[in-house]
This record gives structure tokens, C-alpha cells and sequence, in this order.
């Protein structure tokens, strides 16, 4: 059965299902009412395209399974019927401004007040990167022995435990302190004060007001799998991005969140038999047959350098610090190296833009600003015939490590490779353009977008250059 056929008569049952509930709804005694067409229309059963169209927006413009679907139908009957908790409506984010900051992402960075520390870093160099006070540490204790850690440390004031060994890492972030439980006491012990700091995930910033399906659900990056129940704890399902993240809750919102390397969580590997079967589901859930040929992106590795990183957040890391659009570009300065460095008044737009001509990148600040307002990345030198001056770009290209939403790019990446691993929240296509060298502009959390161009017109041409923009300051 084809995926249209097989989503059509599942949004048929489950209409009838919401229909029947909404029916029964309106078997209840009630006060007398005007009735009117209005009325009828808002507690008429959606329908089968409204569900469809729904789960498309919700997952960023990814095609829904036939669950989610339904999950639309049956969320949009409960809603009718007054059997959904009422939830704030539009997403709560929390502004920056506390510190020190944590930032995750999907790539499993971890960026605390401005250094990057990652999930595969050593337990020395986190312990290097926080401060040394309010911190003690255990080292071979029964549940570090369990969970596979040499030590374990906790920073009282900060609200942070951490725990690991030369080549992981596990973090737990505490935003409530619960009373110490006399009977289930441990090696891994919580902090004394809870993390008053700014956190961000995935984009958005979260606090202990954070509701589980209506805020972190609601804005995590979607290839992490991330399941919110109405009412329980958020857990992540097949540890995207090479972590495993889970959130507690209790009524007034998050308690703690906690990530682990994916690798520790589920150390016993997939069999054969079990990746064929989940190879059969994803082709049957895709209409796709079974001797269908599909294509997959090319792995670009770590171990060049320098490291760069850009994600959904707007975040830019240059070897392990922080980069911010917005900020002044004095500062950018102070942190990208000065050798291969040219500094120009700007064109049309710009006030101000630097070259780093041995690492492929340039900055620009715009007209009537101080402040960073884009950065680009460039892949491939100008085109063969280009009539643009040779101070709109760097003389070279970046030939280190470039990781865009996660996963590695660099100049043999196609334009198909980038847009399948990228964010789906960007909503990054060519769709069916005839013509794709300029590809429509992917969109980011905190007044981000980015530009990518292409070496020809098909998405499996190479990409040229990308660049993250500031659409407002």
C-alpha cells in the first residue's frame, strides 16, 4: 500500500474516533445556548489534510509519519472535548543575559561562558574550564564504577555535576535542589544550590518555569527524537547528535536536565538482523521499495583544523570559543588569528568588512554599526569570470574542519548532503527550483539566517560558500 494510501485510512479511523469524542462531548448536560454555524464549524473533526498540514508544520516541513498524523487527529479531538491540559500557547524561551551561560546543541558541544567543552573531552579539561571553587571531586566510588566513570565532580554554587573519565564526559545541570533522601544517598551527590545561570538548548533558553511537551518539546531540534509527554519527564530516544539527553520535571516545571554520551547510555550495538528491520520500516514508512537504491550523504570526520561551527542557535565556535553576531566586531578581532588578516571600508551595505585570507572566512559589519552583522565561509575559491572586486572575499578558502548543524561539510559536500542533515527547523530546500545556485535562505533561532551558493544550479552541485546573517539588531 502506497504512504498516502496507508495515511489516508489512518486519518479515516482516527476522524471517526475524534468524531465519536466530540459526540459524546456534547451528550453532557449544559447550560442553555445560542446555537450558531460557527460554533459547528469549530467542533467539526479535522480534517484529513488540516492533520497532515499540522504535522508538517509541527516537525519543520519534514515529511510526518502515519503516527504523527494521527497524533494531530487525536490531539485536535482531546483539545475539542476538554481533555488536553491547557498549555501556555507559544513556546516560553528565556532571554540571555544571566550568567556564566551553558549552551547545548546537537553536535553535543557544550559551551560554558564562552569555551567549548564537549562530551568527548576529557574530565581534566572541564575541570580546567569551571571554576575550582565550590567543587569537590570522587574519584573510583560505586556508582562512578557503575556507570563506567573514574571521577565524579560537583560544583555546589553552580549547580553542576559532572562525571567521566580521559574520553567522556556525563553532565547533569540541576535548576531545583531536592532534600537529600537519608536512604538512597551517593557517590554522585547533588549540588547545594541550584544553576542560576543562563541555559540554552537547542536554540531556545530554558529555566525552571520550562514546561516538558509545551517548551522543550515544543523547540528541540527534531532529529533528536525527543519525547514529551503531557505530563512526565522528556527523554531522548535514539541519542541524536551523539548524546542522550533526559529532563525532569515536577508541577512547577524542569528539575534537572542531564547528558551522556550516546555510546555509554547504549553500549550494546545493533545486530544484523535488528538494522534490517529497522532499514525495512523506514523504507515502508517512506513508500520506498525494498530494492530502491538510497543515496547517502558522504561523513566528512573530524582532525583537520581549525574547527568551526555553526548551529541552529546562530552559535558560531572557532576553535573552542564563542562567536556571536551582534557583537562588536573589536572582538571578533581579538579572537581569530591576526596573521592573513585585511581590514577594508565596506560596499554598498557595509561599513566595515575583514578578510582572513588564509582561512577562507570574512566578516561584515553593516552600514551606520560597530556590531558583527554576517559571516562567510567559503568553500570554493570565486567563479572562473567573476566580475566581482577581489576585496568582496578572502583570497583562500577554509580547508579545516567545517560543522554545520552537526554533521561535517567541506568542498566536495553537495548541496542534497547538507540539506538532509541539516536542522529541520532551517526548512533548508531546493525544492523542485529548476535552478538552484542560490538556494532560498534557511532560517535560525535569535534573529539568524543563513545564505548558502552553490558551484552550479542542481542540488548535487557543491556548495560555493555559506553564511550566517543577522536579520535584525
Amino acid at each position: 500500500m502506497k504512504r498516502s494510501s496507508r495515511i489516508a485510512t489512518c486519518i479515516t479511523s482516527a476522524v471517526c474516533c475524534a468524531a465519536a469524542a466530540t459526540a459524546t462531548a456534547k451528550e453532557q448536560p449544559t447550560a442553555p445556548a445560542a446555537s450558531s454555524s460557527a460554533s459547528q464549524a469549530a467542533n467539526r473533526p479535522i480534517s484529513s489534510k488540516e492533520a497532515y498540514d499540522r504535522a508538517r508544520r509541527r516537525l519543520g516541513g519534514k515529511e510526518p509519519s502515519s503516527l504523527e498524523v494521527w497524533n494531530e487527529v487525536m490531539r485536535d479531538a482531546a483539545e475539542k472535548t476538554g481533555n488536553l491540559i491547557a498549555g501556555p500557547g507559544k513556546p516560553r524561551s528565556v532571554p540571555r543575559g544571566a550568567k556564566p551561560e551553558i549552551l547545548i546543541d546537537y553536535a553535543g558541544n557544550v559551551v560554558y561562558d564562552g569555551r567549548l567543552l564537549r562530551l568527548d573531552s576529557s574530565i581534566a579539561k572541564w575541570k580546567t574550564a569551571l571554576p575550582e571553587s565550590s567543587r569537590r571531586c570522587n574519584r573510583g566510588k560505586s556508582f562512578a564504577a557503575r556507570s563506567g566513570w573514574t571521577e565524579t565532580c560537583t560544583w555546589d554554587d553552580l549547580g553542576i555535576v559532572i562525571g567521566g573519565d580521559d574520553s567522556h564526559i556525563g553532565i547533569t545541570v540541576h535548576l531545583s535542589i531536592e532534600a537529600e533522601d537519608p536512604f538512597l544517598k551517593s557517590s554522585w551527590p547533588d549540588p547545594k544550590k541550584p544553576f542560576e545561570g543562563y541555559l540554552e538548548f537547542d536554540g531556545y533558553g530554558i529555566d525552571r518555569r520550562t514546561q516538558s511537551p509545551n517548551d522543550m518539546g515544543a523547540t528541540a531540534d527534531p532529529r533528536r527524537d525527543l519525547r514529551c509527554p503531557l505530563r512526565g519527564d522528556c527523554a531522548e530516544m535514539h541519542g541524536g547528535g551523539g548524546m542522550y539527553v533526559s529532563a525532569r520535571f515536577d508541577s512547577a516545571g524542569m528539575t534537572k536536565i542531564t547528558l551522556s554520551p550516546f555510546e555509554q547510555v547504549n553500549a550494546k550495538p545493533s545486530t544484523p538482523e535488528e538494522e534490517a528491520r529497522e532499514e525495512a520500516k523506514r523504507r515502508e514508512e517512506l513508500g520506498i521499495s525494498a530494492d530502491a537504491v538510497i543515496p547517502k550523504p558522504r561523513v566528512v570526520k573530524r582532525g583537520l583544523k581549525p574547527e568551526l561551527s555553526i548551529n541552529y542557535a546562530g552559535n558560531v565556535i572557532f576553535g573552542d570559543r564563542l562567536l556571536r553576531l551582534g557583537e562588536p566586531i573589536d572582538i571578533w578581532k581579538k579572537l581569530l588569528p591576526t596573521a592573513g588578516r585585511r581590514c577594508l571600508p565596506g560596499q554598498s551595505t557595509d561599513a566595515e568588512r575583514c578578510h582572513w585570507d588564509d582561512l577562507g572566512l570574512s566578516v561584515r559589519v553593516a552600514k551606520g554599526k560597530t556590531t558583527v552583522h554576517a559571516l562567510d565561509i567559503h568553500l570554493h575559491p570565486a567563479p572562473a569570470g567573476a566580475t566581482s572586486a577581489a576585496d568582496d572575499r578572502p583570497r583562500g578558502t577554509f580547508k579545516g574542519f567545517f560543522e554545520f548543524d552537526g554533521y561535517g561539510i567541506d568542498k566536495d559536500t553537495q548541496f542534497w548532503e547538507m540539506e538532509q542533515n541539516s536542522d529541520p527547523r532551517r526548512i533548508l530546500r531546493c525544492y523542485r527550483f529548476k535552478k538552484c545556485a542560490r538556494p532560498p535562505d534557511g532560517g535560525g533561532a535569535n534573529n539568524t539566517r543563513v545564505v548558502v551558493s552553490l558551484t552550479g544550479e542542481s542540488e548535487h552541485d557543491q556548495i560555493r560558500s555559506v553564511s550566517i546573517v543577522r536579520t535584525s539588531d
